[in-house]
């Protein structure tokens, strides 16, 4: 499937950045993290609870920030194995600043294989769409405290 679209925040582009790539505005970000450990710059192992319809399920993987091109670009990548099956994604970022803060510009591919696979092509794209949405609001929820602390 198909992943695109663009997050607004109103902060530079520094610390947009910042935050994407801080240990614990990732795991407070990222929807049903129960644990994110960094093992290596910009390598991740995660433990997560996701459920799509009635199948529910945990998943252990990790999360890869790599083709790092501060402040302006980076890929991240994303690969979970769990009971209900296997999710991956990769994504492009580019990070723009406007005169109204920073815009994260995405592009990328998302696939998921087992019994998750069976709950249809359309439920997946809308249930993808909404972890991002909910992923970025919470990015931004991060960058704002972190505005606060500074000021």
């Amino acid at each position: 499937m198909k992943l695109q679209g663009k997050a607004d925040f109103q902060a530079n582009r520094k610390l947009v950045w910042e935050i994407m790539n801080e240990t614990n505005a990732l795991k407070k970000a990222t929807p049903g993290c129960k644990s994110l450990e960094e093992v290596d710059d910009g390598f991740y192992k995660a433990s997560l609870e996701m459920g799509v319809a009635a199948i529910k399920g945990h998943y252990d993987g990790e999360i890869v920030l790599s083709d790092k091109q501060e402040p302006e670009r980076m890929t991240l990548k994303i690969k979970a194995e769990g009971s209900a099956g296997i999710i991956e994604a990769v994504a492009n970022l580019n990070f723009i600043e406007n005169s109204e803060g920073t815009v994260i510009e995405y592009e990328g591919e998302g696939s998921v294989s087992g019994l998750i696979a069976g709950v249809g092509q359309r439920m997946l794209t809308g249930v993808a769409k909404m972890i991002l949405n909910q992923f970025f609001k919470a990015i931004s929820k991060e960058v704002k405290i972190a505005q606060e602390k500074a000021s």
